[in-house]
């Protein structure tokens, strides 16, 4: 399961759960962009930090392909959401079909 949290401008330090994904949707998203490591905790915020997305790859050892922790993506959130709408429209589905 992967989780997507925007973090700063009206976000919290903490972040605010925008998505929950299937690991696929984050392949198909990763062809597009880069995700940098961070680690097993989820990242500190200061107050000021431009706006980012944090996405976290949780399950058991062996069940992901990509390693658990959390990543920020490459796109701030306007564009990784703009990027995970086009994705969903690509598959002639429904946004809310596949992103709770």
């Amino acid at each position: 399961m992967v989780k997507v949290f925007y973090v700063g401008g009206s976000a919290s330090s903490s972040g605010m759960l925008r998505a929950i994904l299937a690991e696929w949707q984050i392949a198909d998203l990763a062809a597009s962009q880069a995700f940098a490591y961070l680690g097993l905790a989820f990242p500190p915020q200061k107050q000021g930090d431009p706006p980012s997305t944090i996405i976290e790859v949780s399950g058991e050892p062996g069940e992901t392909t990509w390693q658990l922790g959390f990543y920020r993506a490459e796109y701030p959130p306007q564009q990784f959401d703009d990027t995970l709408r086009s994705l969903d429209q690509a598959a002639n589905n429904p946004v809310g079909a596949r992103v709770k």
